[in-house]
């Protein structure tokens, strides 16, 4: 048994702190290393008390990795050790069951709760196995892991950060990914907490069950618990866990979705359904939808020395781009807000923008990518991504890629595009009028101009023929020809050097609050569409599948009536001649008279034919005859032929997909949708 660590600093067990006239509030944990392993500070303030827990030879421990499918396998297993659904489970919270032993706080105690309890006892925990109380194996208790793939534990767990206010703060998607990497997460290393459970499997009889495996055949894992739990069962009953333990049942039970758990520890309101419920559902059936974005994306464009970088740098209060004359940089350069400063560069910056992976496609781009993360929280930074594009000039400059479709590729996805004219030489630059050009035709809506560095374009009357002079050239594109320009002045106001310019730069921030704001209403709207094609795409495989069984029906049918033509005609002609040739003597003998009369009636044309045929055609006949039934045959194999058709247990999958977004997220994609962005002004607020 390994005896408590020894670890300095460590925090009370989290508690509600009390302000007058405010809600209870919960500090969040922290993360303190135990004997190599990442614990919260609560269970290792108590591991002594862990280790000396008193188990009982018919506990059952229901053990895995967080988010791993514990709740799942506490249901099931506690439907098996009862011989099925009882009044029981529908009364009583899954946690009130199965005690997690681990917990300590204000609110509960695993250990109390479970010490207070009649056998037999579930317990959950999620200790590596070399933590696990000696008392269990002392005691042979029956012992059930469950693990589940690396990947959807880690989303999973991302989300439970989010929404379980005791748990340490999670901070960006790319934080937790690396912390999960490296296991400096609760309860350690995925990969060690996996492995070491498998490893020692055998030695301590442990029933390892992966959730992958109930997700497939529940009905055989459920007969596996039985059987390790020796509780054998008829299979109805089995049948009936089964339909208990769905996702759906689970999903809309109390007593299994921790509904009852006080909103100061579980904030419900942090729903995962518009990041994976809509694209998980979409894969399913082969679309590929974009997820939603936690932040709108402003691309500014122009030549390389119209202060698009000077810009940003004003707007977060940071200088975090290089600036000056020169030309700075030949690639992309994405500024986004995050809880550490940080730079980023290549394949990396893909990672952190999935919309922007095609980009991978354009030869010679990732290598010329970058991402600076800042921690500035001025203005709306935190809902904002920019992209500052290469600068821009005409002659013998080459580029390593193609600059102008990766400009209006990335237009595409951009939700905003500022288009930044300076006063001096290269404000007309004529690369940069192409790409406005071809970009106003499918995205004139998100263009927007401005005239930078107003301040050094001399006096009023000089900024006033430089912007005649670019709206003149402007106008002259046939696809800009058609619209008016607002160009407002900007320029990075200077306390040093003052300057009597109207200084329009904050209209430009007013412009991208604005887009925020427009934003919610176009992912709403994306949403819908989205909804519309899920549910087209599901009624188009019903109608094929309904033709397909139409088509079947049909073959059955065309099948059936060749087979039976090709045994029945020629065995129908081929007993026509046997009975053609035989005596009228030998057919009274078996039919009698008035049989035989009939049957001449019919057998007298066969018989005719037969007899004016030489009697060296008879085996040409008889392999004619041969080769129809063949034939028949072969055409009844090749009716015979379907197309594939769904399942039952197929087609209510789809029904249910579309009765989901058709009556859930289309009904509820507004409250979904704040949840969202709840969640990311969280990600800024939350420090």
């Amino acid at each position: 048994m390994p005896a408590a660590p020894r670890v300095d600093g460590l925090p009370p067990s989290p508690t509600a702190k009390e302000n007058s006239g405010d809600p209870p509030k919960v500090q969040r944990e922290k993360l303190f290393d135990c004997e190599g392993v990442q614990m919260l500070g609560s269970v290792v303030q108590n591991m002594r008390e862990l280790q000396e827990f008193a188990a009982r030879p018919d506990d059952v421990l229901i053990a895995s990795y967080p988010k791993a499918g514990t709740t799942w396998m506490i249901e099931i297993a506690d439907c098996v050790r009862r011989g099925g659904v009882t009044e029981e489970l529908l009364s009583l919270p899954s946690h009130k069951r199965a005690p997690f032993l681990e917990t300590f706080d204000e609110f509960s105690s695993g250990i109390r709760d479970l010490n207070s309890m009649a056998s037999p006892r579930l317990v959950k925990t999620h200790l590596p196995i070399q933590f696990i109380p000696q008392s269990f194996w002392n005691n042979r208790c029956k012992v059930i892991y469950v693990a589940r793939n690396a990947k959807d534990v880690l989303v999973s767990y991302y989300f439970f950060h989010q929404m379980s206010l005791d748990m340490p703060e999670p901070g960006q998607w790319e934080e937790f990914f690396d912390s999960f990497l490296s296991g400096r997460l609760a309860w350690g290393s995925w990969f060690d907490h996996v492995l070491g459970w498998w490893d020692n499997r055998e030695k301590h009889q442990v029933l390892y069950v992966f959730y992958e495996d109930i997700k497939q055949d529940p009905l055989r894992e459920v007969e596996r618990v039985a059987r390790y739990l020796d509780k054998p069962m008829d299979r109805s009953v089995m049948a009936d866990i089964v339909a208990h333990t769905s996702f759906t049942k689970m999903k809309d039970n109390p007593m299994t979705n921790y509904k009852d758990v006080p909103s100061i520890l579980f904030n419900h309101e942090i729903s995962p359904f518009m990041r994976t419920g809509l694209i998980s559902i979409a894969e399913s059936l082969s679309i590929s939808l974009l997820p939603p974005r936690k932040k709108i994306t402003v691309m500014l464009m122009g030549n390389h020395s119209a202060g698009k970088s000077s810009f940003i740098n004003w707007y977060i209060e940071e200088h975090i781009q290089r600036t000056g004359v020169a030309i700075e940089t030949q690639g992309f350069s994405f500024v986004t807000s995050g809880r550490k400063r940080e730079s980023l560069t290549g394949n990396a910056t893909l990672h952190l923008y999935p919309h922007f992976k095609p980009l991978q496609e354009f030869k010679g781009v990732s290598e010329y990518l970058s991402t600076e993360i800042s921690t500035s929280k001025q203005k709306k930074f935190s809902l904002v991504t920019f992209v500052d594009t290469p600068g821009l000039v005409d002659g013998d400059m080459k580029y390593p890629f193609d600059v102008d479709q990766a400009i209006l590729w990335l237009g595409e996805l951009c939700d905003l595009i500022l288009v930044f004219f300076d006063p001096m030489g290269q404000a007309l630059c004529k690369r940069t009028l192409n790409i406005v050009e071809n970009l106003n035709e499918t995205q004139g809506d998100k263009l927007r101009f401005y005239l930078s560095k107003a301040d050094e374009a001399g006096g009023e009357s000089d900024r006033q023929r430089v912007m005649m002079q670019i709206v003149q050239e402007l106008c002259k594109r046939p696809g800009l020809n058609k619209c008016g320009f607002d160009m407002p002045t900007i320029y990075i106001p200077n306390p040093n050097k003052p300057s009597r310019c109207v200084n329009q730069i904050e209209e430009v921030c007013r412009t991208i609050e604005k887009t925020i704001n427009q934003t919610v209403q176009n992912t709403l709207n994306t949403v819908e569409k989205d909804c519309e094609l899920i549910a087209a795409t599901v009624e188009c495989r019903l109608n094929q599948d309904r033709e397909a069984c139409t088509f079947n029906r049909r073959a059955h049918f065309k099948g059936f009536v060749f087979g039976l033509l090709g045994f029945a005609v020629p065995l129908f002609l081929l007993a026509s001649l046997v009975l053609g040739t035989m005596s009228r003597e030998v057919l009274v003998l078996a039919l009698g008279e008035s049989g035989t009369d009939v049957l001449s009636v019919y057998l007298s044309p066969v018989a005719y034919i037969w007899s004016m045929m030489p009697k060296e055609h008879y085996m040409s006949i008889c392999l004619g005859l041969a080769g129809l039934s063949v034939i028949l045959l072969l055409l009844a194999k090749w009716s015979f032929r379907t197309q594939r058709t769904l399942s039952s247990k197929q087609k209510r999958q789809l029904l249910d997909r579309k009765a989901y977004v058709e009556e859930v997220v289309k009904q509820k994609k507004r409250k979904l949708y704040e949840d969202y962005l709840r969640q990311s002004v969280g990600d800024h607020d939350m420090d």
